[in-house]
C-alpha cells in the first residue's frame, strides 16, 4: 500500500510537470493529491461547487491522466469554480461583482454631481449671475461636502447645462401657448448701450383660468419700421416657440403697443399689417404709457409742477454727480 502510495504521488508530480510544460509554464494551484485516498482532486470544485465529476467529488481521480485533467480544466464547472476562487483571494474592489458594484456606484455618483451641477448652472441663470462664477461655485459645494462631480467643473459644462434649461423653458412655455389657443401679444422697442433698436415681446394668456404673462424674446431689428417689427416678432416666435407666423396670428385676439406711429399709425404701421391677416385684433394702447403722456400733458400745463419736477432733479443730480455729496447725504442722522 506504501509502495502504492509513493507510485501515486510520483505520478501526480510528474502529470503536473507535463501540465506545466504543456501549458507554457502555467501553474495548476487547483490540483490537489490526497495521499489518504490515493487520488487527484480539483480544490476549487471541492471548495464552492458540488460538482458531480471525479475531480470535484469526494472520491477523485485515481486515472492520473494528463488527458483528464485538461478535459476538466476546460469545464464550465471548473471555469465557474475558479472565478469563485478568484473572487475571495481578491483584493477589496478588484472582484469582478465587486468591480461592477463600484462602477455602478461611480455612475450613480456622476448622475448625482450632475445634478448638483445643474442645479449650480440653474441658480447663476436664474439670479442672472455670470457663468464664470460657476466653477468657484461648484468648488464651496465640494468643500461643504457635496460631490458635484470632476468632469462637469468648467464654464464649458455650465454653458451646456444652460442652454438644455433653455431648451427645456421654451417646450414648456410652446406647450402651454398651443394649450391656451388665444393670446395677446405685448411688445415695446427700446435702444440698449451699443445704440442697437431692441425690440421686447411679452405674450399673455390663460392658464387654468388666470391670466398670465410671459417674457417670449428680445430682438434687435434691422431697421425700426414696421416691415422690420413685424419681422422681428415673426422670428421671436419660431425661434423660442417654434410656432409659425400663421400660427400665432391664428391665435392671437389682441396687441398692445404705445403709441408710436410705426406702431399704431394710420397705413404702413405694425398692426395694421397684422390686421391685413387678424381681422378681429383689437389693439390696445398701453396703460403705462397713456399715464405717462397724462403726467407730462399735466405738468405742462401747471408751472407750480414744472417747478417741483425741475427741483427735484436739481437735488437728484446734486447727490447722483458728486461722491462726496452722498456720502455725507449718508451721514446725516434723522
Amino acid at each position: 500500500m506504501s509502495q502504492n502510495l509513493q507510485q501515486n504521488k510520483a505520478r501526480h508530480k510528474k502529470v503536473q510537470e507535463k501540465g506545466v510544460v504543456h501549458f507554457k509554464s502555467r501553474e495548476r494551484p487547483w490540483l490537489k493529491f490526497d495521499e489518504k485516498g490515493n487520488v487527484m482532486f480539483c480544490s476549487y470544485s471541492r471548495q464552492f461547487l458540488k460538482d458531480k465529476s471525479a475531480f470535484g467529488n469526494q472520491k477523485g481521480y485515481n486515472s492520473f491522466c494528463l488527458d483528464g485533467i485538461k478535459k476538466h480544466e476546460i469545464r464550465e464547472a471548473h471555469k465557474t469554480a475558479k472565478l469563485a476562487h478568484d473572487a475571495s483571494n481578491a483584493q477589496p474592489g478588484t472582484a469582478p461583482l465587486e468591480a461592477c458594484l463600484i462602477n455602478i456606484e461611480k455612475e450613480a455618483l456622476d448622475r448625482l454631481g450632475e445634478t448638483f451641477s445643474y442645479r449650480s448652472s440653474y441658480y447663476l441663470t436664474r439670479a442672472e449671475q455670470p457663468l464664470r462664477d460657476y466653477v468657484e461655485l461648484c468648488s464651496l459645494q465640494e468643500r461643504n461636502g457635496v460631490n458635484t462631480g470632476k468632469s462637469y467643473m468648467n464654464d464649458e459644462q455650465a454653458a451646456t447645462f444652460t442652454h438644455y434649461s433653455a431648451e427645456t423653458v421654451k417646450k414648456d412655455f410652446a406647450n402651454k401657448l398651443r394649450q391656451a389657443k388665444m393670446f395677446s401679444v405685448l411688445n415695446d422697442s427700446s435702444t440698449d448701450i451699443s445704440v442697437t433698436d431692441e425690440e421686447l415681446v411679452y405674450v399673455r394668456y390663460l392658464e387654468d383660468g388666470r391670466p398670465v404673462t410671459k417674457f417670449l424674446s428680445i430682438q434687435a431689428l434691422g431697421k425700426a419700421d414696421a416691415v422690420g417689427i413685424v419681422a422681428a416678432i415673426d422670428k421671436d416666435f419660431l425661434d423660442e416657440t417654434d410656432v409659425q407666423q400663421n400660427e400665432w396670428r391664428n391665435n392671437t385676439v389682441g396687441m398692445s403697443t404705445d403709441s408710436a406711429s410705426v406702431m399704431i399709425g394710420i397705413r404702413n404701421d405694425v398692426v395694421t399689417m397684422i390686421k391685413a391677416d387678424v381681422q378681429r385684433l383689437i389693439s390696445v394702447h398701453c396703460v403705462a404709457h397713456q399715464l405717462e403722456f397724462g403726467i407730462k400733458d399735466s405738468i405742462k400745463q401747471v408751472a407750480y409742477l414744472a417747478k417741483v419736477e425741475d427741483f427735484l432733479l436739481s437735488i437728484y443730480k446734486f447727490y447722483s454727480n458728486s461722491p462726496l455729496n452722498w456720502h455725507n447725504c449718508n451721514c446725516f442722522e434723522y
